[in-house]
């Protein structure tokens, strides 16, 4: 995923861009069952312990998927902005995770709901392709994510989690105290103190009173593992695959899976 990549409609609102890689038809027939709700920090969109009964699509914003181990430790697997979907799974699918899944910078995103989407989508078409390769793209980031902490120091994984989330808000200010960075990353506040405090030092970021500014973004790409630009090629890759077919008509009417479906 490109830093600050915020896709454009055609009336120049910001969207979401896995939305907008699904067709012109079926994406206008998602849009019209979908409601745009507001992200509020720390509001919580899906419950390990509860049933999804809606897709979430981040417009702006960014959610943490955070795994819920045995003894109740939580642990981030992924972070989801405008490029993906909260909530999404299979429906092959038999397992369902152990995920919670948090608001951790505030936004707008669109709600659609389940029953919705399955209707809206039973004919196949581009938009069961593309939703099976995203899981095989967020499946793919899940292996980078846990080779990299086993692998990879502290510092350098902060930097990651830190470029992770300005490639998610629209400017170059993360919404984000030193405590909520500590619990996302599951790295020590000490710890995060100090190597922010370092790359303050150096000129890479601004430490602010609830907020950190990044300053130098190729710095902070030099001072981070890897595996950020594994896994932005991995999406970069993705995007690519399914633009192209995005921008060509859809091949499924939508009235052969049973036509619009609209909220009361």
């Amino acid at each position: 995923m490109r830093p600050n990549h915020a896709t454009a409609s055609l009336n120049g609102h910001h969207e979401n861009e896995l939305l907008a890689l699904i067709g012109p038809q079926e994406r206008a027939g998602i849009e019209e069952c979908a409601e745009r709700i507001r992200l509020e920090a720390d509001a919580v969109l899906h419950r390990e312990d509860a049933q999804t009964d809606c897709l979430v699509f981040p417009i702006t914003g960014v959610v943490a998927n955070i795994l819920i181990l045995p003894d109740r430790t939580e642990v981030t697997t992924a972070l989801t902005g405008d490029e993906g979907c909260v909530g999404w799974r299979p429906d092959s699918s038999s397992i369902r995770p152990s995920l919670r899944s948090v608001v951790y910078v505030p936004g707008d995103a669109l709600r659609v709901p389940l029953e919705a989407w399955r209707v809206l989508t039973a004919g196949g078409g581009l938009s069961r392709s593309l939703f099976n390769s995203y899981n095989e793209a967020c499946v793919s980031e899940l292996y980078q994510v846990a080779a990299c902490n086993l692998v990879h120091d502290a510092e350098s994984r902060l930097c990651r989690w830190l470029l992770q989330l300005h490639d998610r808000v629209p400017r170059n200010v993360i919404p984000l105290t030193h405590a909520s960075l500590a619990r996302l990353t599951g790295i020590r506040r000490s710890t995060v103190t100090l190597t922010i405090g370092a790359l303050q030092t150096a000129e890479i970021l601004a430490s602010h009173r609830g907020a950190i500014e990044v300053i130098d973004r190729f710095a902070l790409e030099a001072a981070a593992c890897e595996c950020h630009e594994v896994t932005r090629r991995q999406w970069d890759d993705f995007t690519a695959r399914f633009s192209e077919k995005a921008a060509a008509p859809d091949e499924l009417p939508l009235s052969g899976v049973g036509g619009a479906y609209r909220l009361d």
